[in-house]
């Protein structure tokens, strides 16, 4: 959180959220309905759409999902919208003869490092999760 980029704040992956939700999973592993190998085992296509879990975790386990791709494509939005947009302001400001200004070529700078600590920082939190 403390490197969150801050108009960028509410786009970030909800790793917390996701954290509370497989937390609500361990008792599944005590009762034997959960097993991570055979969730992890190749399925036919017909199973793709099918939960990977029964009972009552294949609701925690459809909140997960719909969450993560809420999350995704929000991320998903911000990345494609800052990157069409830097990349917008290269093409004008390269367009011409002149040459950026030292004060241009920082502001660009600081937009791709500000874009990849978004990036970097919510692709570690899916991996974490």
């Amino acid at each position: 959180q403390l490197r969150a980029i801050p108009e960028w704040r509410e786009s970030y992956i909800g790793y917390k959220r996701f954290k509370r939700l497989l937390k609500r999973l361990p008792t599944a592993q005590s009762s034997g309905s959960f097993s991570p190998t055979a969730s992890l085992s190749l399925r036919e296509p017909s199973e793709l759409e099918a939960p990977l879990l029964s009972g009552p975790y294949a609701e925690v386990e459809a909140l997960f999902f719909a969450a993560l791709d809420d999350d995704l494509r929000r991320v998903n939005e911000v990345s494609v919208a800052e990157t069409e947009s830097i990349e917008t302001s290269v093409t004008l400001a390269t367009g011409g003869e002149a040459l950026l200004s030292q004060e241009e070529v920082a502001a660009l700078y600081c937009r791709l490092a500000k874009l990849r600590s978004f990036m970097s920082l919510n692709a570690t939190a899916v991996k974490k999760i």
